[in-house]
């Protein structure tokens, strides 16, 4: 057997395998969030045309509104959307950036933003920050159930957290201070 029907063997094992991963992830998302996801809108503030332009067009407002990330994470997530064949015209990417930094950002302090545990801190570090900002875990408001769900989520997309940590994680994040959205 060739290298390439190797490969497309190994991926499919990999998806089979995955699939009721992926399956029960999804499943915990409640149906009533459908209803909301339907209400939500991008805030009216300069850039707003920018962002529906280029990112309402495969992203609904509720996925963006739900984020909080500092211009430099947004700076990031807009290179992925890029890499992924969505440019922003580079006359609009500063535009774009403050709007997004701006309406959903975090406000940044210098002090860490986590007390719990060292294990859960060493696995945020490793896992989380590989894609997300050092404020993305104190922009949110979630319970440890709430963390549960979005690890579950992340482990399916990929993240690379062993079964062990997944609680040390959880916990790390469930006690980690909030920020306000800076604005």
């Amino acid at each position: 057997m060739n290298r390439s029907a190797v490969r497309t063997a190994s991926l499919s094992l990999m998806l089979v395998a995955c699939a009721p991963a992926v399956t029960s992830v999804q499943s915990n998302v409640p149906e009533t969030d459908t209803p909301l996801r339907a209400q939500v809108s991008l805030p009216d503030a300069p850039g707003v045309e920018v962002a529906r332009a280029a990112c309402a067009g495969c992203h609904g407002a509720a996925l963006i509104v739900g984020q909080r990330l500092t211009r430099p994470g947004w700076d990031r997530e807009v290179a992925k959307m890029e890499r992924w064949s969505r440019p922003v015209p580079s006359s609009d990417r500063d535009r774009l950036l403050d709007y997004l930094a701006g309406q959903f950002g975090v406000a940044t302090t210098p002090a860490s933003p986590v007390v719990a545990g060292e294990r859960g801190r060493l696995v945020h570090d490793r896992a989380c920050l590989t894609c997300h900002d050092d404020g993305f875990a104190r922009a949110q408001r979630l319970t440890a159930a709430g963390w549960r769900r979005t690890v579950a989520k992340m482990v399916g997309w990929g993240a690379p957290v062993p079964p062990d940590d997944v609680e040390a994680l959880v916990a790390f994040l469930a006690t980690a201070p909030t920020a306000p959205a800076a604005r």
